[in-house]
């Protein structure tokens, strides 16, 4: 073929059996759409028109997530987006008085965990908006990627909870990203009361080192920021300039090190 056509030969194959099968599939998806609970009738041309992804939606937008879940798996589509969407509308549509949060992350975790890697920060927030933190600690528990973990944690304001996961993930941008996110809420509430650090240092100074004395994993940390520390100074060094002083933030880690930062 010329240049700007498809080459057949790279095209994929599709036996008869295959197209046979993927239509009585969709022949028995329409057929459960025009049951009189689910009332969606709709003939095979405009179910070809609207597109498959998109009639499950009508599904979830009905909160007919069952359904909506066996038409994803006729049609080999990703379900995962449809548990997510139910188990915010259970979060939201459970009493504490009908189920408290433990028991509701019971129930929650029995339907979502069969699917892998389902992420669990849009039901984590939705049950925080609707006052069930522990339900949100419990389920941000069982979300696998740490980086939404710590994010998620960062958006719900519970930033010690977040530095805690950024310390356990090992993972020093994560680290730095909840430190100054609790520095800039230190920073605005200290403003706010019209606090003031001790004479001859900063907010930062006073308050950092306290914290992270504490946290397990603070070396690697450490050690990390005073490598680019130094990598800093020395390309300053190099082109002739004058090394500036680390901002507020590094040097209060660098006095958290102690001994480390003298080496």
């Amino acid at each position: 073929g010329g240049a700007g056509g498809a080459d057949p030969s790279h095209r994929p194959f599709v036996s008869q059996s295959q197209v046979l099968s993927l239509v009585c599939r969709q022949l028995r998806v329409l057929n459960g759409l025009r049951h009189v609970e689910v009332g969606l009738p709709m003939t095979f041309g405009m179910f070809e028109e609207l597109g498959a992804k998109r009639v499950v939606d009508r599904l979830v937008d009905r909160h007919l997530h069952q359904l909506a879940v066996k038409v994803c798996a006729y049609l080999h589509l990703d379900p995962r987006p449809v548990m997510i969407h139910w188990a915010c509308a259970k979060v939201l549509s459970v009493k504490e008085e009908e189920m408290n949060d433990v028991m509701l992350h019971r129930v929650l975790l029995s339907k979502l965990g069969p699917h892998k890697n389902v992420s669990y920060r849009k039901i984590a927030q939705t049950a925080a908006k609707a006052g069930r933190n522990q339900l949100a600690a419990l389920l941000l528990d069982a979300e696998p990627i740490a980086r939404v973990k710590v994010h998620t944690l960062l958006d719900l304001n519970q930033l010690e909870q977040a530095l805690e996961r950024a310390v356990k993930s090992r993972d020093p941008n994560l680290m730095y990203r909840a430190i100054f996110a609790i520095q800039s809420d230190v920073r605005a509430r200290a403003a706010e009361k019209g606090t003031a650090a001790p004479k001859g240092k900063t907010i930062d100074e006073e308050w950092f080192p306290k914290v992270l004395r504490h946290k397990e994993a603070c070396d690697l940390l450490l050690v990390s920021l005073k490598k680019q520390v130094a990598s800093e100074r020395r390309h300053d060094r190099g082109a002739g300039r004058r090394a500036a002083a680390p901002p507020a933030a590094t040097a209060a880690l660098l006095l958290a090190a102690g001994p480390l930062a003298q080496e």
